[in-house]
């Protein structure tokens, strides 16, 4: 038995991925971003990365809640384990040897995924950073190298990298742009891979909204972040 059990609108999602026959055509083998769908005010754009048959993927969308409150989420990792789609387990973790901050910190992730697939998980870095004449928040996570928790039954994700960009839109509603470049390994197919980072981000933005709703996220001072922000945030 796998831990945490996923609920049956995650388990659908998952199914469908799985079962899928993607018949329709590829997307443009180039580098700008491809509109591929939208739904609940969120849109999704999706591109080829040179060197890889893995989509980045990016949606764009509306939070109806205080930028302090969306930041308040992002650093509590347990969060993802409601947000994020099948996570298993998320926490922040020591890792000695790497920079570490108020705003650079270190997380740990275990994906949930069905039989017989093997689960995945990944250490990631997340730096926070913030800039001064707009207010716009950026957090980004990259996998970084480490022998923590590994285990011969999870395959560690060789790429991953995710990217927040907040922009305060008033008191109490943040635009957010989340992009995602996410190689699980192993011996999924890569089309099966960009199926469900088109059709998961509609899942896991409306997630994250009701997250940051939440009152126990609720902030009315400044936001935490006082890093400042440079060109390649």
């Amino acid at each position: 038995m796998k831990g945490k059990g996923i609920t049956m609108q995650r388990a659908l999602l998952l199914a469908a991925s799985l079962t899928a026959v993607l018949l329709s055509p590829a997307l443009a083998q180039e580098s700008a971003w491809q509109k591929v769908k939208e739904s609940d005010g969120i849109t999704v754009f999706m591109r080829k990365i040179e060197g890889s048959s893995i989509y980045e993927a990016k949606s764009v969308g509306m939070i109806n809640a205080p930028l302090a409150a969306t930041e308040a989420v992002l650093r509590d990792a347990h969060a993802m384990e409601d947000y994020a789609i099948n996570c298993r387990e998320a926490a922040i973790i020591d890792l000695p040897g790497y920079e570490k901050s108020k705003d650079i910190i270190y997380g740990y992730v275990r994906m949930d995924m069905p039989w017989p697939v093997m689960d995945r998980d990944t250490v990631a870095q997340i730096k926070f950073s913030v800039d001064p004449k707009t207010g716009t928040l950026y957090a980004l996570g990259n996998a970084v190298k480490s022998d923590y928790k590994r285990s011969p039954d999870v395959i560690r994700t060789p790429v991953n990298t995710l990217k927040y960009t907040l922009v305060p839109k008033g008191a109490d509603r943040t635009e957010a742009t989340i992009q995602a470049m996410v190689d699980p390994g192993g011996s999924i197919p890569p089309s099966l891979v960009n199926f469900f980072s088109r059709h998961g981000s509609i899942w896991s933005f409306n997630t994250l909204r009701k997250t940051a709703a939440m009152e126990k996220y609720r902030r009315d001072g400044p936001i935490l972040t006082t890093t400042p922000a440079t060109a390649g945030d």
